[in-house]
């Protein structure tokens, strides 16, 4: 007597790619805007630094200065959320629309088809929202040291220091919160097929599953957040020593350095936390290019 075994396949070249590139422009003009609006914040700290010892010093040019350099700010952070909004629809529509169409025609289970629907949106909004925030991430980081050196090369070296012992434990962490993600992916792939089955062991149990992977997923990220908490401490406590030993610093270069040493450290915050959202949303992909093959068992 035959069997079938239902397995998925990954189909080469991946879907989401075409989705990507048919909005190529659109994404050209979103990661230009985006761009932009990175190098502007960059420039935030020097100008308002600047702002507050012109003040002092009863000169109000510099705040001229930054309030026209707030407003370019602001209408570009504006234009590329909106922009940003409108190109990453059109590609979930298309991706999506593909998706269920070809896997439903493979007889993929609703239940599975229903669960990477949603998984889909959950791909794509990484794509929108953390994606940039990498990117703007590793640029923050780079503009900050650059601007540090300006001030003290001492500040470049503890910053190196400190960062490379939390981005370890963030790394160690990221491993064990990738295996957490594929059994979460796992249970919600199910999810449907529970529910119509109506017993009541195995809804408690998928549920319970459910929350114990949710507990810890959350467990891990306080433990990467933490760690990167502690470097961010320590970092102010370093620099607030090496700033007692400059002569001739004014309030408003102090500010300045105190904040591309915070910007520094959030994006060292945010990179490590990403690490584990990339590895389930590679999961994500994988289920969303699967192709379904059924292998006969004689």
């Amino acid at each position: 007597m035959n069997s079938s075994i239902t397995r998925l396949v990954p189909r080469e070249p991946p879907r989401l790619w075409h989705s990507l590139w048919r909005e190529r422009i659109s994404l050209a003009g979103t990661y230009s805007l985006f761009t932009l609006e990175n190098v502007l914040a960059l420039l935030e700290p020097m100008l308002l630094g600047a702002a507050i010892t012109g003040a002092l010093h009863g000169s109000y040019r510099e705040t001229g200065w930054f309030v026209g350099f707030a407003i370019i700010h602001v209408v570009a952070s504006g234009a590329r959320r909106m922009f940003d909004t409108r190109t990453y629809c059109r590609i979930y529509s298309a991706l999506v629309s593909e998706m269920v169409v070809r896997q439903r025609a493979q007889s993929v289970s609703v239940s599975q088809v229903t669960a990477r629907s949603r998984l889909a949106y959950e791909l794509i909004e990484f794509l929108e929202r953390d994606l940039p925030m990498a990117f703007s991430s590793c640029l923050t980081m780079f503009g900050a040291v650059i601007a540090l050196c300006t001030y003290d090369a001492w500040l470049v070296i503890v910053l190196a220091v400190l960062s490379s012992v939390g981005l370890c434990v963030n790394f160690y962490l990221g491993g064990y919160a990738a295996a957490v993600h594929r059994k979460l992916n796992d249970e919600l792939e199910n999810e449907v097929a529970v529910i119509e089955s109506g017993d009541q062991q195995q809804t408690r149990s998928h549920y319970q599953k459910m929350v114990r992977w949710r507990i810890v997923s959350s467990d891990l990220q306080v433990g990467a957040y933490g760690s990167m908490q502690v470097v961010t401490y320590g970092l102010f406590a370093v620099t607030l020593v090496l700033a007692s030993r400059w002569t001739g610093a004014n309030p408003g270069e102090l500010y300045a350095v105190m904040r591309y040493v915070l910007m520094f450290s959030m994006g060292a915050t945010v990179i490590p936390q990403l690490l584990p959202q990339l590895a389930r949303l590679r999961d994500i992909h994988r289920r969303l290019a699967a192709e379904v093959i059924n292998v006969a068992d004689g």
